[in-house]
């Protein structure tokens, strides 16, 4: 206790597994002849573990374009 301070110190350990079902529609298009680009929209996902982490769910009660922004997924692939 430093001048009526109080702090509390936690070791926490977890482990466990989650699993998905998720559904999706995505598109590939050639870039070059090394980089190939993608696009996704992922319509359902389900926890088939439960509701236990905040973190990895996807809260399906949510609407409108912040349930879009969070099932978009975009991204780009290098070919060695």
């Amino acid at each position: 206790m430093h001048h009526g301070e109080c702090s509390t110190i936690l070791a926490v350990k977890d482990k466990g597994a989650n699993n998905f079902v998720t559904a999706a529609i995505g598109i590939d298009y050639r870039i070059s002849s090394r980089f190939e680009g993608f696009a996704e929209y992922y319509f359902y996902k389900y926890n088939l573990t439960g509701r236990n982490s905040s973190n990895y769910d996807w809260d399906q009660g949510i609407t409108g374009l912040f349930h879009l922004y969070k099932s978009l997924g975009f991204g780009v692939n290098y070919k060695l």
